[in-house]
C-alpha cells in the first residue's frame, strides 16, 4: 500500500470518527441529556477520540468563568481569568500570553453569541493542524450553545413557575387584607397599601368582636415576597383565631410571638401594633410589639402609641409586655402604618419623616379618614418625585367621632 493511499486512509478514519462524534452529540442533545453528559462526551472525544493532551472549557457562571469540563487541568493552577479571556474574540493561538495559566496552552477558543462571549476552551495540542482546530471549534460551539439554551430555557421557566406562585400569593394576600371596612356611626376606617412587589410582608386588620367593640392592627413581617406574604397569611390565621379565645392583649401578644418562634425558629421578625377600643367604655388598650408608634390625635393635642414590648420572633419569652390605656372623651384619630412610609425618600435624598407626617396630621386631622388618606397618597407621589417606593407601604387611619355616641 502506498503513502498517499495510507494518508487517505488515515484521513477518511478521522473524518468518520469527525461524523459519528457530530452524530453523537447531536442526538444527546435531541434527547435533552443533561449538560454533565454533554461536557463529559466532549471532554472524552477530545482526549480518546483526537488524543488531546490538555483542555479546559469555561462557562460563565454568576458573572463569573467557572471550569465546567477539562483535561489534565491543574485546579490548584486555576485564577481569576475574568478580564483575560474577554480579550479574545477569535480562535487565536497563544504563542506570548503573559498569564501563567494561559501560557500553558496552545489556543484559545471563544463561543460568542451576538457579540457577547458564553464560553471559552483552552487547548494544547502538538498535533493540531487547521482542519483538527475547525472541527474542534465546531463541536465547542455546538456544545456550548446547546448548553446555553438548556440555562435560559430553564431561567425561562423558574421565572414562569415564580410569576405564577407571585400571582397566586397576590391573589391570596388581597382575600387576606380587608377591602372594605364596616361603617359605623361612631368609626370611620381608612387603608393604603402599596407592597413594594406584587406582594408584600405588611399586614392589617379589622376584627369586631361584639358590638360597640372591635380590634385593629397593623404589622410588618421582615423579609419580601412570596415568603413573606404566606408568613403573613399563617400570622393573621393564627391572630384571627386567638382574639375569639382571649380578649387580654397581653395575652394574645406573648401567645402570637409563641407561634412565630415555633414557627420560624427565630428566623423572621414582626413588628405588631394591635389595639381594641370598646365604644361604650370609651377605653383605648393598645400594645405595640416594637412597631412604629402610631399617631394619636385628639383636639390640639397629639401623641404616639409605644407602650407595649420589643419586636415579635426574636426571643422565646416576652417577660415585660406594657399594655398601653386610654380613655378618650372627644373625636380622635389614629393612624397607623408601616416603616416603608418613612423610607420614602425624594430626589434631594430627604425623608418622609415623622416631622413631616406631624406636619400633616395638624393640617389635615379634621378631614374624614379617605379624605386623609386621599391626600397623604398625593403628598407620597408628590414628594418621592422620580424615586420608586424603596419598601411596602400599609397605613391604616382610624376616625373615633365619640361626640355622636
Amino acid at each position: 500500500m502506498s503513502a498517499d493511499l495510507k494518508i487517505l486512509e488515515k484521513n477518511l478514519s478521522e473524518k468518520q470518527q469527525q461524523i459519528n462524534c457530530l452524530f453523537q452529540i447531536t442526538q444527546s442533545i435531541n434527547q435533552n441529556d443533561s449538560a454533565d453528559s454533554l461536557f463529559s462526551m466532549y471532554s472524552d472525544y477530545l482526549r480518546d477520540g483526537m488524543g488531546i493532551e490538555k483542555m479546559v472549557f469555561f462557562t460563565q457562571e454568576n458573572n463569573e468563568w467557572e471550569i465546567a469540563s477539562e483535561i489534565n487541568f491543574d485546579y490548584r493552577s486555576n485564577g481569576k481569568l475574568d478580564g483575560i479571556l474577554g480579550q479574545y474574540k477569535d480562535v487565536t493561538y497563544l504563542n506570548s500570553s503573559q498569564n501563567h495559566i494561559i501560557a500553558a496552552f496552545d489556543y484559545i477558543v471563544p463561543v460568542l453569541h451576538k457579540d457577547q462571549a458564553i464560553a471559552y476552551v483552552l487547548l494544547k495540542d502538538s498535533r493540531t493542524t487547521q482542519d483538527r482546530l475547525n472541527f474542534i471549534t465546531t463541536i465547542t460551539n455546538i456544545i456550548a450553545v446547546a448548553i446555553e439554551n438548556k440555562r435560559l430555557f430553564k431561567r425561562q421557566i423558574d421565572q414562569e413557575r415564580y410569576r405564577k406562585e407571585v400571582e397566586l400569593a397576590s391573589e391570596v394576600q388581597k382575600m387576606l387584607i380587608p377591602g372594605k371596612f364596616p361603617r359605623r356611626k361612631y368609626l370611620e376606617l381608612s387603608s393604603i397599601y402599596k407592597p413594594h412587589l406584587n406582594i408584600g410582608g405588611d399586614y392589617y386588620d379589622f376584627i369586631e368582636k361584639y358590638e360597640n367593640c372591635f380590634i385593629f392592627c397593623i404589622a410588618d413581617i421582615s423579609g419580601k415576597g412570596v415568603a413573606a406574604a404566606l408568613l403573613m397569611a399563617n400570622f393573621q390565621a393564627t391572630l384571627r383565631n386567638a382574639i375569639m379565645h382571649d380578649s387580654d392583649l397581653v395575652k394574645l401578644v406573648q401567645y402570637l410571638n409563641k407561634m412565630l418562634v415555633q414557627l420560624t425558629n427565630s428566623d423572621k421578625i414582626i413588628t405588631l401594633f394591635v389595639a381594641e377600643f370598646n365604644a361604650i367604655t370609651r377605653q383605648l388598650s393598645y400594645v405595640n410589639a416594637g412597631h412604629t408608634p402610631p399617631f394619636l390625635v385628639t383636639g390640639d393635642k397629639m401623641h404616639r402609641l409605644s407602650e407595649g414590648c420589643t419586636l415579635l420572633g426574636a426571643f422565646d419569652h416576652l417577660p415585660v409586655i406594657q399594655l398601653g390605656q386610654l380613655t378618650l372623651d372627644s373625636d380622635t384619630l389614629i393612624m397607623a402604618y408601616t416603616d416603608g412610609l418613612t423610607d420614602l425618600v425624594n430626589d434631594e435624598g430627604v425623608y418622609f419623616d415623622d416631622k413631616l407626617i406631624t406636619e400633616f396630621l395638624k393640617e389635615n386631622a379634621k378631614c374624614t379618614a379617605d379624605q386623609i388618606n386621599k391626600k397623604l397618597l398625593e403628598a407620597m407621589e408628590t414628594f418621592k418625585g422620580e424615586q420608586d417606593y424603596p419598601d411596602d407601604i400599609a397605613i391604616l387611619t382610624c376616625k373615633l367621632h365619640l361626640s355622636s355616641t
